[in-house]
């Protein structure tokens, strides 16, 4: 059964084998925008995980338009980062305030470009109302699913209380027709195939209906070799499926991937740039191409084009598998018009 549409196998192999053009993604199935408030909140983030930044400005859907048009994309899922709101090291005032308006702004800007935007809307799933959010969000014209990141939230999968609730989480979105987008790894450092195995089992099966996708190829940048023992996990328990309890299960593919630039120059981090993606190549075989879309992780205007062309250019997969990666779009964007 095909769990993803692929309305165009796109072209890149002419006459003699010789790739003529580099294949341009159908759609983006991982882009952030975030509000003025977002922006704040994404700094004070950034700050508690050692990585200073300057305040990062309201995120429009005007501008990822501009991005995608740049870039060549049709579509795109765009993330909220409610999430953030209810980090537990921030401890932000009237947060589910914050939260529902920093969710309904993505609705807002979905609104603006319905065709082209799929507006996921997002929520620390351990706080007390997430799973009225999740209800509230999911009455919205311009929503389409429900984003998880674990590792923000600090969800630790050998929690067996954090996976009873994640559990229910799973099950209000299915109920309520809700694809998810989850951010697997968590913070736990020993995370691996036991973690995978927990989230197979008690959690991915409360939501046997709806599109489940699995960012980063299951891990964050990058691809090491615990990520590596999830896919192979994930992978084994495709193999076993006889029931089409998995049909719905997709990876997105976002920075997993890296350019090679990245390197600048120097032999021994270009070594470990391929290694990068040497590995990220075989988790995609592993799990298999039909189930991989493509994903940037892309946060700031300007900057969609050149991580389109990284997966092409350092994706070291035959041509033909690099194109049908491309073309690949999840069920929930529909047709484009």
């Amino acid at each position: 059964m095909k769990k993803i549409i692929n309305f165009l196998l796109l072209p890149i192999l002419l006459c003699g084998g010789q790739a003529l053009a580099l294949p341009t993604p159908a759609a983006d199935h991982h882009m952030h925008i975030h509000s003025a408030d977002g922006g704040r909140v994404l700094q004070q983030a950034r700050e508690v995980a050692g990585k200073p930044s300057d305040e990062a400005s309201p995120v429009t859907a005007d501008q990822v338009v501009e991005s995608m048009d740049r870039a060549g994309l049709e579509q795109a899922t765009i993330l909220s980062n409610a999430y953030m709101f209810g980090m537990p090291e921030l401890d932000l005032d009237d947060e589910y305030g914050r939260v529902r308006a920093e969710n309904d702004y993505v609705a807002s800007q979905v609104a603006r470009y319905p065709e082209r935007l799929a507006g996921f809307y997002s929520v620390n799933p351990l706080a007390e109302y997430a799973l009225d959010e999740i209800s509230r969000c999911a009455e919205s014209e311009h929503l389409t699913g429900l984003k998880l990141h674990l590792a923000n939230s600090d969800v630790d999968l050998r929690n067996p209380e954090h996976v009873v609730q994640l559990g229910r989480v799973f099950a209000r979105a299915n109920d309520l027709g809700q694809p998810i987008i989850i951010h697997l790894r968590t913070r736990n450092g020993a995370y691996g195939a036991h973690d995978a195995r927990i989230f197979i089992e008690q959690v991915l099966a409360r939501a046997p209906d709806v599109v489940i996708q699995v960012a980063h190829l299951a891990g964050w940048s990058g691809m090491d070799e615990a990520t590596l023992e999830v896919v192979d996990t994930f992978a084994a328990a495709m193999e076993q499926d006889d029931d089409g309890s998995f049909d719905g299960l997709l990876f997105d593919m976002s920075e997993t991937v890296i350019p090679e630039s990245r390197a600048n120059g120097k032999d021994e981090y270009l070594e470990q740039v391929r290694k990068i993606n040497r590995r990220s190549a075989r988790a995609i075989k592993r799990l298999g191409v039909d189930r991989v879309v493509f994903g940037s992780d892309w946060v700031s205007p300007g900057k969609l084009k050149p991580r389109a062309s990284t997966l092409a250019r350092n994706l070291p997969l035959p041509a033909e598998m690099v194109a049908e990666v491309a073309a690949n779009r999840a069920p929930y964007l529909g047709n484009p018009q």
